[in-house]
């Protein structure tokens, strides 16, 4: 027992709930309690406490408990006591996922509670979590709590997922993305450390993507360290043939760094496996591509041709081939992508299915065209001055209903409005199937049609950046002059689509504007902020605007400007 004026009958914890009379709601019962406390008024607080410990449901009682210890009438002994029962409390809530959810009710609400009763919620609620059932519920509690418990909780927070069986992937990767960003410098806590609870984990494909994805997190943070990549790539090797290969694509796929790139670049080719080289070659290509490399995408993309020729099966060649061109097609050379397509139908030998693949791939029933529109920088248009509305992908993962929607909304405004539409950093990278996917999933734009004219007008790119590596300069001279839409401009760049427009007709091959948007609530990455020369607030009173609305108004501004 404690004394403090408001609590002379405060009675301790006990297991016993009592009920409540009556058939008052659980739910509302709380949230009297908690409202009480906030106002400071009415009930004393001893009297709160005890209407708390009637509630028949653990996981209100817990909740109402843990309200209380902010309650400012209360001593910062009464507050800790509080705290311990309703961690305890929470015990006795018997499923696991509610379990967890209380739990992360409660590190959210700490916010709330006397800063000095902050550590000791810290270590009730890290000790609960420890002693928590594995599984989903775990997983959920770990995550649901990492951010409050912070750097200090952050080592055996990664243990605990590491050895949840099955949940170790999705438990993993946002602790080592918080682990990255905030704690590098914690002194208790070294990048060895992490490391070694990685290491400790068995040999699996998933191990490979942790070690990659801990990588990843490293180089946003400004660690350019290769330690973990040679890692990963080494833990990739000694898998079997199917995991091996998709460990080492897992990590070319999230490589961007040129090191990075060229260390795995060596590692495929000591595998000595054509069929696998050539694949593998066509997805670092790809990426080298993408992070702005594109002489040394299309080595890639010629390395994993010339492979090719050691791949005794022919349709095996085939299909590769496919692959390939597609990529060099991307990078502009029309010449060897035409040529591989061929070469393709020739090793299909008849084979329909894969001759099927060719033509669709190619684009057109003819064996000797490809369909300009998914040239990712060429804009075919009768009308050269045509100004581009630019839509800059912020989305994390792959294609999202988000990206399905936009591209829909997005071409009525440009059939309207006389201007070609250019999409930046989007997860699909092959145009008419991304066209394809747009026309099933919605009827915007009457049925598809507007999107379906822009595509046969070829006035639609596809323009391979992210949100980290954004488009070269020389990428911006085949798409137009750029000018980033943001309620937050910088002073030096913010101006006028007028003097752009000047800008654009006096020195840009193009003689256009290419004025882009960014997808998501995040905006426009930095990068791309950072990379281009001009700023343009929308409103004029820095407000932003939700995607669509933003959209609207861009079109309508470009199209006012003729050309």
């Amino acid at each position: 027992m404690f004394d403090h004026p408001d609590i002379e009958t405060y009675i301790p914890p006990s297991l016993d709930y009592r009920p409540m009379s009556g058939k008052e709601h659980t739910p509302s019962k709380y949230r009297s309690i908690i409202q009480e406390s906030k106002s400071g008024k009415g009930k004393p607080v001893a009297k709160l406490v005890e209407e708390a410990r009637s509630i028949p449901d653990p996981y209100y009682q817990a909740l109402a408990l843990f309200g209380i210890s902010a309650d400012r009438r209360a001593s910062e002994d009464m507050a800790k006591t509080l705290i311990k029962d309703s961690v305890m409390i929470s015990n006795k809530e018997p499923r696991s996922w509610r379990r967890a959810e209380l739990l992360t009710t409660m590190c959210k609400k700490a916010k709330n509670s006397p800063p000095s009763t902050h550590d000791l919620i810290r270590n009730e609620v890290m000790e609960n979590i420890w002693n928590f059932p594995k599984g989903k519920g775990q997983s959920d509690a770990v995550i649901g709590c990492a951010s409050f418990l912070g750097c200090p909780y952050m080592h055996g927070l990664i243990k605990l997922a590491a050895k949840n069986s099955g949940f170790e992937m999705e438990t993993c990767k946002p602790l080592l993305r918080q682990w990255a960003k905030d704690c590098l410098s914690f002194p208790n806590t070294s990048l060895d450390d992490i490391v070694k609870i990685l290491e400790a984990m068995p040999a699996s494909l998933m191990k490979v993507k942790l070690h990659g994805y801990l990588h990843i997190q490293l180089a946003r943070s400004g660690n350019e360290d290769m330690i973990v990549l040679e890692n990963a790539l080494a833990h990739a090797l000694k898998l079997l043939e199917d995991d091996r290969i998709q460990g080492i694509k897992y990590l070319a796929d999230q490589s961007s760094n040129l090191d990075e790139l060229e260390l795995i670049a060596t590692v495929i080719t000591e595998l000595g496996e054509p069929e696998n080289e050539a694949s593998l070659f066509s997805t670092l290509a790809a990426n080298a591509d993408k992070a702005g490399h594109k002489d040394l995408a299309l080595d890639w993309f010629t390395t994993g041709l010339d492979i090719l020729e050691d791949v005794q099966d022919q349709k095996t060649r085939a299909l590769a081939r496919i692959k390939l061109a597609s990529g060099i097609r991307r990078l502009g050379n029309q010449e060897l992508a035409t040529k591989t397509f061929e070469k393709a139908l020739e090793d299909a030998e008849g084979d329909e299915k894969i001759i099927a693949k060719v033509r669709k791939a190619i684009g057109t029933p003819s064996e000797d065209t490809i369909h300009q529109e998914s040239q990712p920088f060429e804009i075919i248009s009768s009308n050269v001055n045509r100004h581009v509305l630019g839509l800059y992908d912020t989305y994390e993962g792959g294609l999202k209903p988000a990206h399905i929607r936009m591209v829909a909304r997005a071409a009525p405004l440009c059939v309207a409005y006389d201007l070609d539409l250019a999409l930046f950093g989007f997860p699909e990278k092959d145009l008419p199937r991304l066209i394809k996917k747009v026309l099933n999933d919605t009827n915007i734009g009457k049925g598809g049609k507007y999107l379906k004219d822009l595509q046969k007008q070829g006035r639609i790119s596809l323009i391979s950046c992210s949100q980290q590596i954004p488009p070269t300069k020389e990428n911006w001279k085949d798409i137009g002059l750029p000018i980033a839409t943001t309620s937050k401009p910088a002073n030096n760049k913010e101006t006028c689509l007028e003097k752009v427009l000047e800008e654009a007709i006096a020195s840009h091959p193009k003689k256009h504007i290419c004025m882009i948007m960014g997808l998501g609530k995040k905006g426009l990455p930095q990068s791309l902020l950072d990379s281009v020369d001009h700023h343009m607030e929308l409103t004029g009173r820095n407000i932003a605007l939700e995607t669509s609305t933003a959209m609207g108004i861009i079109a309508q501004v470009l199209g006012s400007l003729g050309v």
